[in-house]
C-alpha cells in the first residue's frame, strides 16, 4: 500500500510534463570573448547524436569584437551539419554524444570531423557556431563571416576563436524545478486518500 501511495505521489508531481523522449539541453558556452548561451532539443536518442535526432535548437551568439553579431540561430534560420576532413558531409558523428544529462564533443578524436551551425545553408559561410578536431578545414572562415569557432581551427579576423582537446560538454540539462504548489496539492491529495484507505480499514 505505501508502495501504491508513494507512485501515487510521484505521478501527481511530476505529470503533465514534456514529452517523455524529448531531453532539452541548456547552452552556455564561453568561446573567446563571445558567448553562446540557448538551448539544443534531442528527440531522447542517447549515446551518437545523428542530424535527425536533434529536433530543434535555439543558441544566441554575442560577441562585441566581431562585426554581424549578436546572432541568433534557430532551426528555422540555420542548419546543423557534421563534416569528415574533407569537408564531405556526414549523417552523424561518433564525437557528438549525449547523455540524460549532457551534450558532449570529443576534441581529443583527431579525426579531423566537425559540427557546423550555419545561418543561411550547409556551408553557407555566414555567421555560425563550429567546432572541429584536429585535421578538419571546415571551421576555417572568410573574413566577411561572423563566427564562433572552438577546437583545432584557424580563426579569421572576423572569427573567435578558443582551442580545446578532449571530451568537452556543450549542453547540459538542469536539475528538474519541483512546483511546491502543486507538491503540496498532491501531498495533501494523497493524505485524505491515504485517510480514507484507513477509515476503511477501521470499518472492516
Amino acid at each position: 500500500m505505501k508502495f501504491r501511495a508513494m507512485a501515487l505521489l510521484s505521478l501527481l508531481i511530476v505529470g503533465g510534463g514534456a514529452s517523455a523522449t524529448d531531453i532539452t539541453y541548456g547552452v552556455d558556452l564561453t568561446v573567446g570573448s563571445g558567448t553562446v548561451v540557448g538551448a539544443i532539443t534531442t528527440n531522447g536518442t542517447l549515446g551518437e547524436l545523428s542530424r535527425s535526432d536533434i529536433e530543434s535548437w535555439t543558441l544566441n551568439l554575442t560577441d562585441a569584437s566581431i562585426i554581424g553579431m549578436p546572432q541568433t540561430l534557430t532551426q528555422a534560420n540555420s542548419v546543423l551539419t557534421f563534416f569528415d576532413p574533407s569537408g564531405a558531409t556526414l549523417t552523424a558523428s561518433p564525437d557528438m554524444q549525449a547523455s540524460q544529462s549532457s551534450i558532449t564533443w570529443n576534441f581529443g578524436a583527431n579525426d579531423g570531423e566537425t559540427f557546423a551551425f550555419q545561418l543561411g545553408g550547409q556551408q553557407s559561410g555566414d555567421a555560425g557556431l563550429c567546432g572541429a578536431n584536429a585535421g578538419s578545414i571546415t571551421c576555417d572562415t572568410e573574413p566577411a563571416d561572423p563566427a564562433l569557432t572552438i577546437g583545432d581551427v584557424n580563426a579569421s579576423e572576423n572569427t573567435d576563436f578558443v582551442p580545446e582537446s578532449g571530451v568537452v560538454t556543450l549542453a547540459t540539462v538542469a536539475a528538474p524545478e519541483i512546483d511546491s504548489g502543486a507538491a503540496a496539492g498532491a501531498v495533501t491529495l494523497l493524505l485524505a486518500g491515504l485517510a480514507v484507505m484507513r477509515a476503511r480499514k477501521g470499518h472492516g
